[in-house]
Order: C-alpha cells, then sequence, then structure tokens
C-alpha cells in the first residue's frame, strides 16, 4: 500500500468519524426536543346517547336533544337580549347541555356563565363540551349543583344583566324554592324563566308548580314562549315568563372586598357601573364575574392554564392582580385597574405566586387560607 492509499483511508475514515458524529448530535438533538414537548394525547369525547338539549358545537347541532324545543325558546331569548346596547353578562343557572349560553356567546357581546353539575350519562359532560367549541371564548362554566342559600349569597356580590332559569326552580325542595325565586330576581336585570305547567302529571317537583306560577304572576311576569313538554306530558306547554329583576345594590364586590359601605347598582340597556356608598364615587363595571365567584362556586372552566397566562399578562402589564381586582370574562381575564385607576391596589412580587396558588386548589380551605394571607397584605399596605 502507497503513501497516496494511506492518505485516502485516513481520510475516508476522518470523514465517516465525522458523519457518525453529526448524525448522533442529530439523534440526541431530536431526542431531547420530542422530550421537552409536553405530552399530549388527543382525548375522543363522546356524545351522550340521549341529551336533553341539543348539542351545539362551534355553532353547528352535533345531536338533537331528547327535550323541549330549543331554537323556538331561543328566539325568545334572543329577543330580549337584542335590546341591549352594550356588552352584557348572563347567569344560566341549570344550564343542561349548554346550548342556551353557548348560542348567546355566538350571537352577542356577552359573556356567559353556565351553572350546572349534570348526573348519569351525561356527568360532566359540559365541562368537555365548553373544549369542543373553540371559537368561544367568552363562556364560563361554575360546575355546581346551587342550593337556594347560594343563590342568595351569590347576589351580595355579583348581579346580571339577564339570568336564565329555565324549568329550575320546581327542582329545589319545596321550603327553598321561594328564596331561590327571590334571589333571582335579586341576581338579575331580567330574568327569564321557564316552569312546567301545574297539570304535568310527569313533571318531578310537581308540588312546588303551582306556587311558582303564582309567584311569577304577582311579579308582574310577561309570557314570552310556550314549549310542549315532549319528554314529559307532551299535551301540556310549559310557559317562559320575562321577570324585571330587583337588585339594587351589592353588599360587596368579592369575598376580599375591604369597603363595608356596599354599593349602588346602576344598569340599563345603554350603560351599567357601581357608585360606592362610602363616598359616591362611581365605579366601571366590565362584563364577567369576579375571579373570587368562579373559585368560591367551582369554576372549572375557562381552565387552570388559562387563567394563569391570563394573570401573568397583567402581571407583565403592571395591572393589579390582587383577585378581588380581577374579573373574568372568559379564557380573557382583566383587572379593575384598568378602568377604575384610582383603585389600583398595592401588592407586592409575590402577589402572582399566592394568585396562582389559589387557581391550582379546589381545597377551599386552602382557598381561604390564601385569602387570608392577601388580605392581610391588603390591610397593612392599606
Amino acid at each position: 500500500m502507497n503513501r497516496y492509499h494511506k492518505i485516502s483511508i485516513v481520510s475516508l475514515s476522518v470523514i465517516c468519524a465525522v458523519l457518525a458524529i453529526a448524525l448522533l448530535s442529530l439523534f440526541f438533538t431530536n431526542k431531547f426536543k420530542r422530550a421537552s414537548k409536553p405530552l399530549t394525547q388527543k382525548r375522543v369525547i363522546k356524545l351522550p346517547s340521549n341529551p336533553y338539549q341539543d348539542i351545539i358545537i362551534n355553532n353547528k347541532v352535533a345531536k338533537r336533544g331528547r327535550g323541549p324545543s330549543c331554537e323556538s325558546r331561543y328566539k325568545a331569548i334572543a329577543s330580549v337580549l337584542s335590546q341591549f346596547r352594550r356588552p352584557i353578562t348572563v347567569l344560566d343557572i341549570g344550564a343542561a347541555e349548554g346550548y342556551m349560553s353557548l348560542r348567546i356567546a355566538h350571537d352577542f357581546d356577552a359573556t356567559c356563565v353556565m351553572v350546572e353539575h349534570q348526573s348519569g350519562e351525561s356527568g360532566g359532560f359540559l365541562k368537555d363540551l365548553c373544549e369542543l367549541n373553540t371559537d368561544r371564548d367568552n363562556i364560563i362554566l361554575l360546575y355546581k349543583r346551587i342550593t337556594a342559600e347560594e343563590l342568595k349569597f351569590l347576589s351580595e356580590s355579583e348581579h346580571f344583566d339577564v339570568v336564565i332559569a329555565l324549568n329550575v326552580l320546581h327542582h329545589f325542595p319545596a321550603e327553598k324554592w321561594q328564596m331561590a325565586a327571590n334571589a333571582v330576581l335579586d341576581l338579575a336585570d331580567y330574568a327569564i324563566i321557564e316552569t312546567p305547567p301545574a297539570e304535568d302529571k310527569y313533571s318531578c317537583g310537581r308540588v312546588n308548580l303551582p306556587g311558582i306560577i303564582n309567584f311569577l304572576e304577582k311579579n308582574n311576569g310577561k309570557i314570552i314562549a310556550k314549549t310542549a313538554r315532549v319528554h314529559t306530558s307532551p299535551d301540556t306547554f310549559a310557559k317562559t315568563y320575562l321577570v324585571k329583576g330587583r337588585g339594587k345594590s351589592l353588599k360587596r364586590r368579592g369575598l376580599l372586598d375591604l369597603n363595608n359601605s356596599g354599593y349602588e347598582i346602576k344598569s340599563d340597556i345603554n350603560d351599567r357601573y357601581l357608585v360606592r356608598k362610602s363616598d359616591n364615587q362611581k365605579l366601571d363595571w366590565p362584563q364577567g364575574i369576579s375571579f373570587m365567584t368562579f373559585k368560591l362556586f367551582n369554576g372549572v372552566y375557562p381552565k387552570k392554564f388559562m387563567i394563569k397566562e391570563s394573570l401573568a399578562k397583567l402581571k407583565e402589564s403592571s395591572l393589579s392582580i390582587v383577585p378581588q381586582d380581577i374579573v373574568i370574562q372568559g379564557k380573557k381575564l382583566v383587572s379593575l385597574s384598568q378602568t377604575n385607576n384610582k383603585d389600583l391596589r398595592t401588592y407586592d412580587d409575590d402577589m402572582l405566586d399566592y394568585v396562582c396558588g389559589i387557581v391550582d386548589t379546589s381545597n377551599m380551605k386552602k382557598v381561604v387560607s390564601f385569602c387570608k394571607e392577601i388580605q392581610n397584605k391588603l390591610v397593612a399596605n392599606n
């Protein structure tokens, strides 16, 4: 073997070594990149076989429900909402499969707050349905079987432009439905309440029906829809009433409110705001609900990571992230300091950790503990 052959072999060996190193480097780099990506597995969500309401996904009916006509009742509700000339907040109590809220969220400048705790085959499906509706960023789900006492408590710190309660009141115990009905009116500018007729022989809570109908008539309820009870007594019709709400004040604006004098509610189809009773200061009142209401009433959508991302954006913008200052409008959070600059709360750098701690935990004792720590900070700063 001559000198040139030896050089060629050495050169070839060097080239092969370099290629091997390059391939190994590429392999491990790609392996590292794959490992760095979050491991996500697309979950298959099965639609209930026999839903109560029509199932809406991105404004299309994916499956028809067995219950009363959704479309005809929605038209009646939409006729009420169309009177507003500003963004609105809607509370949907007993939202079932969320048909009304999902339609409203698509058709109106509205934050829709659904309250539901399903059982049986549909149990928990509404949480999945919120995720399937990828074109909605203005929906909220409180996953809770709400009591009359909780509705009354809610009315002390939240107020809604419209409260929807379709075939809900008769499900409350006989001694509690009237408390729930009064709370609904205290929560709303307008309440849209549907109830089965007294002659519906197969409705649950039949003992409550005459009293509920009498309550709605005494409160000057106007009938805006009649719907056949196809799933119980097809020859009878449920009436949907529009009732003027009567809430005029709030005791507090969330759990951590340090103002003890309360607020006057100023709301009509053109504008809504609060007046703090202690100094008569006008406070802007954006659509949505308090972050603390979301936590206390078991908010499950928007999801935790969505809330954290929005919190970080608020913090980066030097806006207040004290829980009392945060309003949830769906996937978007706003700080009251965006509209009420004089109310910007002092907070330190670890406030984000405190608030994320509240987001993460489902243990209400821990939530209360976090809140006490934050409240102590607020008191010290004030």
